[in-house]
């Protein structure tokens, strides 16, 4: 076998490189259900079948932040052998970032459900075994507890302990407040605090999610490292299935772990359908609460909302001198 020069090897290094950190970024914000292998294989297909259409949407945002793929692929000798090792490479991120933030919102948990210093009856442990989580404990129960349902009613708690009860409800904890409006459910829903301090911890900084002042971080976030300034509907329902596994008593996460009769890919599936399914301005609507807690610089830069700013003052000054201006003018034409 012939000597590989080192700066193929670096290369090839860094390529591996930027393909897992794709990997990684794809799970978790465009597709963490669909094999990257697949979404590759329907990429430019002719089927337009509803699952290839979506599959080739995925793969087109993914080369969106990833241009390197298609460079890859189009400079290519062998086509079928480049989209399997980029297939590979692809998920081996995508299992990494789950690997990575259920064990990092795992621990943070208990933090955000209870708070810092306060007491918590029964006992719950931030890092060892999860047994005593899920509906053995009464703060993690009530979280999950389908939001249709009284916590407070024992045969409840009971039926959900022994795993009878099945419901296909969404769980309280999806909720603002953890309370879901009855007549118009959509109002509050993905709108928990609790979900907003989850996507802290996985794209901007564990110290960013907590209620104490941030500190500098060490190094650039996920969302930096990927130029991410908006929040997207699959990152929401990524993050929502973490902490919904994260607050169970499984210890360890699979697709096919159930809690109320629902697995957490059937979960995931469940609210990407939904987000899909609802009219443009409901979830423009929902994106901008999202936006303005993550990313509230870039939003307001982009939506022009700045306040309290240098920036802002300006505006507003200017607003002032061009109605005076104005009127002024048709001041003086009035006295013409």
């Amino acid at each position: 076998m012939g000597h590989i020069p080192n700066s193929t090897r670096t290369q090839k290094n860094l390529s591996s490189n930027q393909l897992v950190r794709a990997g990684k970024h794809l799970a978790r914000t465009v597709d963490a259900s669909t094999l990257p292998q697949t979404l590759i294989s329907q990429w430019k297909t002719e089927d337009i079948s509803p699952v290839k259409r979506r599959n080739y949407a995925a793969f087109e945002k993914t080369l969106c932040f990833s241009p390197l793929i298609k460079r890859l692929i189009d400079q290519s000798v062998d086509g079928a052998t480049v989209r399997a090792e980029i297939g590979a490479q692809l998920q081996k991120g995508e299992s990494t970032a789950r690997s990575q933030d259920t064990r990092s919102i795992k621990v943070s948990i208990i933090e955000w459900i209870f708070g810092r210093g306060e007491v918590i009856y029964p006992a719950l442990s931030r890092t060892a075994d999860k047994c005593q989580r899920g509906f053995n404990h009464p703060r993690t129960g009530f979280l999950l507890c389908p939001a249709d349902l009284d916590w407070d009613n024992l045969s409840v708690q009971n039926e959900l302990k022994e795993g009878t009860l099945k419901s296909p409800q969404f769980p309280k904890f999806l909720y603002e407040d953890y309370r879901s409006t009855p007549n118009d459910p959509w109002k509050s829903l993905l709108r928990s605090e609790l979900l907003v301090k989850g996507f802290k911890q996985v794209f901007t900084s564990p110290s960013s999610a907590s209620d104490e002042i941030p500190t500098p971080p060490t190094r650039p976030s996920n969302a930096r490292l990927n130029n991410m300034t908006a929040v997207t509907p699959a990152a929401i329902a990524y993050i929502a299935t973490l902490i919904r596994f994260s607050l169970s008593s499984q210890t360890v996460f699979r697709r096919s772990g159930a809690i109320t009769g629902t697995s957490h890919e059937a979960f995931y599936a469940s609210l990407i359908k939904l987000l899909e399914d609802k009219k443009k301005i409901e979830i423009d609507h929902l994106l901008e609460w999202w936006d303005s807690r993550i990313f509230p610089a870039a939003y307001e830069m982009r939506t022009g909302r700045t306040k309290n700013t240098v920036l802002a003052a300006i505006k507003a000054r200017r607003a002032i001198q061009s109605n005076k201006n104005e009127t002024s003018e048709a001041t003086d034409a009035a006295c013409n």
